[in-house]
């Protein structure tokens, strides 16, 4: 079972488990209320009503003796009649109190018996006392019989009343001490169940993000591993190149040579665009700003494309500023970047007309530094959707992504490019004109600390390099391109062999590869910078397929003294070589 397959799977018990755990939450509650909905109902529906008739019997009890009073009190024999309808009503509600309770009717029956007792002798005393009025002090014995049924009836019944009420008091206590224990039954297996959950969502959070940080780093250690299989040839490829242009060729030769040469450099900007984007989509690509001249890279820049305009017969306008040949401190590299992507994407969708490139610093910069360069490319070509600028910020996303499509590419080149201007702290703009598409980059730059004048010194001589490479063809490279500059060449494969080099003879300079047997460049260089003078100050560059920021800090870190990324040519090797072997001047702090 694959990765994915797996991740899935994990998601789908995660689903299972928490489905069933919240249908067993919920079956527990539903429960747990019909339980106590049926103990209120029992109290609604058969408790309180009970009370409520008690209450009720009393009420008439307490009615009809006033109505037995008031009819013999007013000789009138229709509130007599009255008497015995509300009589009938007492009658009726104890016969139902004693259908509605079993254990109602022992406690009934006494009650029964005092009512009808009273009922039946205040009755006859009533008529008694209508019909003959002036016997009243002959019946006065008489009344004690039903009054005293009278009080012992309210009496039972004040009893019954109370023990209902305190049974209906316990009953609801009961009742809301259930509801409550439910309650909190429900909410303790309700953050069970979330507990759970987050638990589970947690650990499979944890082993997906552990896949995907491995995927990532088996991504980047891939891109990495192709960035340096691919220069490692191309090493070979270019320097052969460098080293055929200084031979006698024919112009079909050489124009054959040229083609070979920009197609190489073509394939060597694939590579850099995808360990640009993989660095940028890691979160580690970073800005190391240092002294540099723009001229001589965008030079070379600019002449490949003109070139590539010429092929295509458009016209290419340059305008160029002062600020090229001045020092500024910042990223070179990633500033060549995005300028040779924004000129190869107006080249790319310009098929007549022209491209238009312009360089030159921004008098009162708005985004920091000491000064701002301002890079537009403009273009004569079909410009781009208003509703699609966007989606350039994201990467993958082509205006046409079929097979068929007429421009090609990888679909990463603007959204690299967004990402770097933002690690510039600069702006990236891109917007429709009458004619075409225009986009203005500017950044933000700063001036180097002034340099204390230095006595003119003749560089040093070089007479013997010292090349370590594992990979035979780039030390033959290297190897050619040294002998045309007229210096002795030593070469070895590994760390170890370097310091077994630096014993046996005098050497001016060190070209050293990263990635090797045994010892690799780090580690040699490092064991170098522990030796004695003067062997611990020889100069060591680096020449290495590793070509990512990273990289270019950790040889820094290690020891050397500059680092040029394979592919290197002739012209490159004597700029950097020269730099090494003339003396540096202070800066003012």
């Amino acid at each position: 079972m694959d990765r994915n397959a797996q991740i899935r799977l994990q998601i789908m018990l995660i689903a299972i488990i928490g489905g069933g755990a919240f249908l067993l939450y919920l079956s527990i509650n539903i429960s747990l209320a019909t339980v106590n909905a049926n103990r209120l109902d029992d109290l609604q529906g058969h408790h309180y009503p009970i009370i409520e008739q008690i209450r009720m019997v009393k009420q008439d009890l307490i009615s009809l003796r006033e109505t037995y009073a008031s009819a013999i009190g007013m000789e009138d024999t229709l509130l007599l009649e009255d008497s015995s309808v509300l009589a009938q009503s007492i009658i009726d509600r104890l016969s139902d109190l004693q259908q509605r309770d079993e254990h109602l009717r022992l406690g009934l029956m006494p009650i029964n018996q005092s009512v009808n007792e009273y009922i039946t002798a205040s009755d006859q005393l009533a008529q008694n006392l209508i019909a003959n009025p002036a016997q009243l002090t002959i019946f006065e014995a008489s009344m004690e019989q039903p009054m005293a049924a009278y009080y012992n009836a309210m009496e039972t019944l004040n009893g019954l009343l109370r023990e209902r009420e305190r049974l209906y008091g316990n009953l609801l206590a009961e009742t809301k001490t259930a509801v409550n224990r439910a309650n909190l039954w429900g909410a303790l297996l309700g953050g069970v169940v979330i507990l759970v959950l987050i638990g589970l969502a947690w650990g499979v959070a944890r082993k997906v993000l552990r896949n995907i940080n491995e995927s990532d780093r088996l991504k980047d250690q891939f891109l990495a591993t192709i960035s340096h299989e691919l220069r490692t040839p191309m090493n070979g490829i270019i320097g052969a190149h460098s080293l055929l242009q200084e031979t006698q060729m024919d112009e079909h030769q050489n124009s054959w040579l040229e083609i070979a040469r920009r197609s190489s450099t073509k394939m060597i900007s694939t590579i850099d665009d995808l360990l640009q984007f993989s660095e940028i989509s890691a979160g580690k690509a970073q800005v190391v700003e240092e002294e540099c001249k723009l001229r001589n890279n965008l030079d070379k820049l600019l002449i490949d494309t003109r070139k590539d305009c010429q092929e295509k017969q458009i016209e290419f306008v340059c305008d160029v500023g002062a600020i090229v040949d001045q020092p500024i401190v910042s990223n070179q590299n990633r500033i060549l970047f995005v300028i040779r992507h924004l000129l190869s994407n107006a080249l790319k969708f310009t098929d007549q007309g022209y491209v238009r490139f312009s360089i030159n610093e921004v008098p009162a910069p708005d985004l920091g530094g000491d000064t701002q360069i301002r890079v537009v490319v403009t273009d004569s070509g079909p410009g781009i959707p208003e509703d699609y600028m966007e989606k350039l910020e994201r990467p993958f996303n082509q205006l046409d992504g079929s097979f068929s499509r007429k421009h090609q590419g990888m679909g990463i080149g603007l959204a690299t490019c967004f990402a770097i201007t933002q690690l510039l702290r600069g702006k990236l703009q891109l917007s429709n004109t009458s004619k075409g598409l225009q986009v203005e980059f500017a950044f933000p730059v700063n001036r180097p600390a002034p340099i204390q004048p230095v006595q003119a010194q003749t560089p040093r001589q070089l007479k013997t390099v010292l090349v370590a490479e594992d990979n035979k063809v780039n030390a033959m490279v290297l190897a050619g391109l040294l002998q045309r500059m007229n210096v002795n060449v030593v070469s070895v494969e590994d760390g170890n062999q370097v310091l077994e080099a630096l014993q046996a003879r005098t050497v001016d300079l060190i070209l050293m590869d990263c990635q090797m047997p045994n010892m690799d460049g780090l580690e040699a260089c490092r064991q170098i910078r522990k030796l004695p003078e003067p062997l611990c100050q020889i100069p060591i560059i680096a020449v290495t397929a590793n070509a990512s920021e990273e990289d270019k800090r950790n040889c820094f870190r290690a020891g050397m003294n500059a680092f040029m990324r394979k592919p290197v040519t002739l012209g490159e090797l004597k700029a950097e070589i020269a730099g090494q072997l003339l003396p540096r001047p202070l800066r003012s702090m």
